[in-house]
């Protein structure tokens, strides 16, 4: 009989710590058929990081007083997949780990605590006008930045703006909403707006890291980018683009100073490569550590398990652009998009590929996701799958050439196999390319690139932003829609009324799964080695698919 003896870390009752006296036989995957679907638009109701007061807004819950603590020692290696292309938050996008740099080094104006909510940071009060076009914070007074200068309204003016340069690749919503930025007093900062957006401040938790405007204009974007300058709990100090990171506890630093001095970051692709070095201890956590190679490490002593789950999901999304589809591509048909809905069994993916660290998606919005529909499902139903094929004009099935899926994720290369299969048996025939994410750029710009399978989350904790980047023809990312959710997306997206715009964001939600616009296949829990000898907990922001809080980490 095997015996686990599972932590709970702090007061946090998604983050488990589970350290192993035995082991486990990974579950089996069986073929576990699903109910008719049925929609239910939930009423509107508070999510993490969604705002809930009446306009204008109340301020959010101030951040915790520092907690006292010894002077930071020793040092802990992270392996991660990737790492940003620039240090420079300002002008890339970021996405997946990359944002484990971003966060260590950078501070915001606001950010979420450990149950997810939003509360001030370097901001500490602010108030919105009742129109919701005008947004103001008092800053943080006595902060500096690494380098020794004072952080004011200036910086944070010159930090937004950045995201308005030409050569800027930020992936930053607002940037098409923001009008301009005031500096009303040294600290004091006024958002002026084009159009309302209700979660403007959920931005600005992960999409504008506060940077230092002498400096930059001093050394220029270039050096800025090999050696950037926050003034966040870690500060930088070597930077060896697409290898590792190397930073240092900020001692000085107003928040939540680390405890361990050193920090590396180091580029593992290979998931296999980065277990291997956390039993051999040339790394002390690990992230995307895959399900079928969890049982091995909760069987090795001295190591130990912290697992989540997120608002990441694995979804395929269309080209419905003419470029790519023309005006006749099968999935321009809403029975083939469902019929290769109804073909997958998630249930029996989720146990297979996930060992049950996950849940069957239907749409890209996890239910604690403010704008999120519960109850919908995509039944596992081939019957009903060839049905549909025939009711499009494909009795005999339909070969939809190659798709792409991007690499990086734990599951992705084995469950592009499964879904083949799926497809194959009831007449579906579609073939699998595996790419570089960094490769599709060119692709998506063209807008004609093939369906992709890729993995999305909300770090907003709230729908619009996925839809603004995703659903909306004018978007970063909207090269698979010719913007027929586009009036949807825009209503909701003005609407200040809370109750009144999560109803308008549910109905988005619920068009777009009516018409399978998307393929959705299951959410995964975010799951990461440590080692348990030199690591005592992590305190995580609950639902957040990226790892941040790296302060937080506390010494064995």
């Amino acid at each position: 009989m095997v015996n686990w003896k599972r932590l709970w870390i702090w007061a946090s009752p998604l983050v488990v710590l589970a350290v192993a006296c035995g082991g486990a036989a990974a579950p089996t995957a069986t073929a576990a058929s699903q109910p008719a679907s049925t929609a239910t638009a939930v009423p509107p109701t508070a999510a993490p990081g969604q705002p809930t007061a009446t306009r204008p807004l109340a301020q959010p819950t101030a951040a915790a007083t520092p907690v006292a603590m010894t002077k930071p020692e020793g040092s802990i290696t992270l392996a991660v997949s990737v790492l940003p292309s620039s240090v420079d938050h300002g002008l890339v996008c970021c996405g997946g780990n990359e944002y484990v740099f971003n966060y260590a080094h950078y501070d915001r104006l606001l950010k979420r605590d450990f149950k997810g909510k939003l509360v001030n940071s370097l901001a500490t009060e602010w108030s919105v006008t009742p129109d919701g076009l005008h947004y103001t914070f008092k800053i943080r007074q006595g902060v500096k930045f690494h380098n020794g200068e004072d952080l004011s309204a200036e910086d944070v003016q010159h930090a937004e703006m950045r995201h308005f340069q030409p050569n800027s690749r930020s992936n930053n919503p607002p940037r098409t909403k923001v009008d301009t930025v005031d500096v009303v007093d040294p600290y004091t900062v006024r958002f002026n707006l084009k159009a309302p957006v209700f979660i403007f401040p959920n931005y600005l938790d992960y999409l504008l890291g506060i940077t230092p405007k002498d400096y930059i204009t001093k050394v220029g974007d270039d050096e800025f980018g090999r050696r950037a300058i926050g003034s966040g709990p870690f500060k930088l100090k070597e930077y060896k683009v697409a290898q590792e990171i190397s930073l240092e506890a900020n001692e000085g630093y107003w928040g939540k100073v680390p405890e361990f001095k050193d920090l590396r970051l180091l580029v593992v692709p290979e998931a296999g490569t980065r277990v291997a070095m956390l039993k051999t201890g040339q790394a002390d956590m690990v992230t995307e550590l895959p399900p079928f190679l969890i049982e091995g490490v909760e069987k090795t002593t001295g190591l130990g398990v912290i697992s989540t789950p997120t608002s990441e999901v694995q979804v395929i999304f269309f080209n419905y652009m003419p470029q790519y589809a023309g005006t006749d591509h099968p999935t321009l048909k809403k029975d083939v998009r469902w019929a290769l809905n109804l073909a997958i069994d998630r249930e029996a993916m989720v146990k297979a590929f996930l060992r049950g660290r996950g849940r069957p998606a239907a749409t890209e919005t996890a239910d604690f996701i403010n704008g999120a529909v519960t109850g919908l499902k995509y039944a596992y139903d081939p019957a009903e799958a060839k049905k549909r094929l025939a009711a499009a004009g494909f009795p005999n099935g339909v070969d939809l050439g190659t798709w792409f899926y991007t690499t990086g994720t734990a599951t992705m290369d084995e469950a592009s196999v499964a879904l083949s299969q799926y497809w194959n048996a009831v007449g579906i025939k579609v073939q699998w390319q595996r790419v570089d994410a960094g490769s599709t750029t060119a692709l998506v710009n063209s807008k004609t690139i093939p369906p992709r399978e890729i993995n999305d989350s909300i770090t907003t904790f709230d729908a619009e932003s996925d839809l603004a980047l995703f659903w909306h023809s004018t978007a970063v990312f909207s090269a698979f829609y010719n913007g027929k959710h586009d009036a949807l997306i825009n209503g909701a997206s003005a609407e200040m009324d809370p109750a009144v715009r999560t109803q308008k964001l549910q109905k988005v939600i619920q068009a777009i799964y009516d018409e399978a616009d998307s393929i959705p296949v299951y959410f995964l829990d975010k799951v990461y080695g440590i080692n348990t000898k030199k690591i005592s907990g992590w305190e995580y922001v609950e639902g957040f698919a990226f790892p941040r809080n790296l302060e937080y980490i506390h010494r064995r």
